[in-house]
């Protein structure tokens, strides 16, 4: 589990802590905050993340 909602995650969220954020417009990203804000107010839940590995030998 990434965080127990998405509120949580706006709560920690920074641009500068993920460099590919920073490569965005401001407006986009402030674009992307306000879709986040919306659905945090709607959606409750943990938020989970997945990720595909691939492992060599």
């Amino acid at each position: 589990m990434t965080a127990d909602s998405l509120a949580a995650i706006l709560d920690r969220f920074s641009r500068d802590a993920y460099s590919p954020l920073r490569t965005i417009s401001d407006t986009a990203y402030e674009a992307g905050l306000a879709r986040l804000r919306a659905a945090a107010e709607t959606e409750h839940g943990p938020v989970v993340d997945t990720m595909d590995l691939l492992v060599f030998d």
